[in-house]
């Protein structure tokens, strides 16, 4: 089944109301370069706050002064350089570096300057890109321990800061995060075809450490994939049975699926149960949704159970916008190609297009890219099918040197931010990888697809 990760995360509770002063340098940037500052509600909704976006003057000075009501976890994009934010109110944060080394000469000044490094630290390393493929691993316990090594390192780095952090929010949501973070992947193993038979129950101890109401870190998405990894340890294994998704009849699906969603119903207390509930239907119910009665069934049961109502309108909102879009003629957005030419969507016409939305930073899309030799040699007798793969919410540098530098499957663009931005308005493009099939008069077909390993092309 489809495992989306959420690409955006991370809302405090901690309330209070004040000004927040973010200024800065960028030096050699280039003219025009625009600066953004944000951060998302939410893990469902996940709707851009705004709370800076201007242009970098001559000089490469910004300057921004806003109300903050409380601590959050944001983000700031110069051009096409980015970074994590912990803002909070009252800081008066200062940010300086240089365009063509931003990572290297970034330097902050702020009340919360330790945990604005250790922020930096986290997206320079991404340890989890460390945690090997569990196929790689001839047992379970060589998988775990290749996990807990990583996690090993990510806590020591995360305490080479903690006599410097100045804010015990911090320090208490990033240790539960790691804790989360590495629960989730030590999880992993149980969808594995190559262990699930055979793993004893003991080696899922680690699971019961997860707090099934822990509040607090509702808005990480690292606790929802942990909750989710739980609730599959206890629960969905023993439904599964070892047998893998992709041949499944529709009937073992809707079991599967059935029981998923009544193990978060019935084993969860709002409000992670209401996350969990929005959760599933959003992401999971896609794997299943030719089978329309069983999607309407649970459909019905979620707007009656849901007890976060401006979740469930949203899901309810969302459902109604896809409803409408498949069917629908798509809009000729433009990209670029490896070269730098601009490209549009519409000079595909006369092609089936199978449309893979993924970024080289995130761990998912990378691992469905695997996929394709199989689904490619499965429609290799067809020379009116297009594998076009958008790069979105990316550095354009980082996407061009992974498509140099990696199997070629198809045609690579990469959209700017201004058609991310679009793309992310109109198909309410929070999380990736995310597929789309278009038609040969460039007719949506079905603006959620299912991924490689899946997916049925007309």
């Amino acid at each position: 089944m489809l495992c989306t990760i959420a690409l955006f995360f991370l809302l405090s509770f901690e309330k209070t109301q004040a000004q927040i002063t973010i200024t800065g340098q960028i030096k050699n940037a280039p003219d025009s370069t625009e600066v953004l500052i944000y951060y998302f509600d939410d893990l469902i909704r996940s709707q851009v706050i705004v709370i800076g976006n201007s242009l970098l003057d001559e000089s490469g000075v910004f300057n921004y002064n806003f109300d903050l009501k409380q601590k959050v976890f944001g983000h700031i994009k110069i051009g096409e350089q980015f970074e994590d934010l912990y803002l909070c109110p009252g800081d008066e944060m200062i940010i300086n570096s240089e365009y063509n080394n931003f990572n290297d000469k970034l330097e902050f000044t702020s009340k919360y300057k330790a945990e604005q490094e250790y922020l930096h630290l986290e997206n320079i390393v991404y340890f989890i890109d460390k945690i090997k493929p569990a196929k790689t691993f001839k047992t379970a316990d060589l998988y775990k321990k290749n996990v807990e090594a990583v996690e090993i390192e990510n806590l020591k780095a995360f305490n080479q800061y903690l006599n410097r952090f100045k804010d015990p929010y911090f320090i208490t949501f990033k240790r539960n995060e790691i804790k989360y973070k590495y629960i989730h992947y030590r999880s992993l193993i149980a969808a594995a075809n190559k262990f699930n038979k055979i793993i004893p129950d003991s080696y899922f101890n680690f699971i019961d450490s997860v707090n099934l109401n822990h509040v607090e870190m509702i808005n990480s998405s690292y606790y929802m994939s942990a909750v989710s990894a739980y609730l599959y340890v206890k629960y969905g294994r023993f439904v599964l049975r070892g047998k893998d998704w992709k041949v499944m009849t529709q009937a073992e699906k809707r079991l599967v699926m059935e029981s998923s969603y009544e193990t978060r119903k019935n084993k969860l207390t709002s409000p992670v149960r209401d996350l969990m509930l929005s959760e599933f239907v959003k992401y999971s119910l896609q794997d299943v949704k030719s089978d329309t009665a069983f999607v309407n069934k649970i459909l019905k049961d979620y707007y009656k159970e849901c007890a976060n109502k401006d979740f469930s309108k949203y899901i309810k909102d969302l459902n109604t916008k896809i409803s409408k879009q498949n069917g629908s003629i798509i809009a000729n957005y433009e990209f670029y190609d490896i070269y730098g030419t601009k490209q549009n969507l519409h000079s595909l016409k006369g092609k089936y297009i199978y449309i893979d939305f993924w970024a080289s930073w995130c761990y998912p899309c990378k691992v469905y890219l695997k996929d394709y030799p199989n689904l490619k040699a499965k429609y290799a007798e067809r020379n009116d099918i297009v594998y076009l793969f958008i790069n979105v919410m990316d550095d354009k540098n980082n996407w061009s040197d992974y498509v140099l530098n990696n199997p070629n499957y198809g045609i690579n663009w990469f959209a700017d931010e201004a058609t991310t931005k679009k793309l992310k308005d109109y198909f309410n493009l929070d999380a990736i990888p995310r597929y789309m099939i278009i038609d040969k008069n460039l007719k949506i077909i079905d603006v959620d697809a299912e991924i490689p390993k899946n997916v049925i092309l007309p």
